[in-house]
C-alpha cells in the first residue's frame, strides 16, 4: 500500500504506543519508525492484515511528499 502519513500521535499512559495513520488506516508502529515520519510524508507499507496489522516493510517515499 501506498499512501501519505495523515496524522501521527503517541498513546498511552504507562507504556507509549506510537501511532501512524496512512489515510484511513491506524497503525502502531515502533519508536524508531514514528520518528522517521512527519505528516504529509509519503509513505509504502507491507502488512499482514490477518494479524493485527502487523507491519511487515515500510519505506518513505521522497517523490510523493505533500510539504
Amino acid at each position: 500500500m501506498r499512501g501519505f502519513v495523515t496524522d501521527k500521535r503517541i498513546e498511552g499512559d504507562e507504556t507509549d504506543s506510537y501511532v501512524l495513520e496512512i489515510d484511513n488506516l491506524v497503525i502502531y508502529v515502533k519508536k524508531s519508525i514514528y520518528s522517521k515520519y512527519q505528516v504529509g510524508d509519503g509513505i509504502e507499507i507491507h502488512l499482514l492484515r490477518n494479524y493485527y496489522n502487523l507491519l511487515l516493510f515500510e519505506s518513505k517515499i521522497e517523490s510523493m511528499d505533500l510539504k
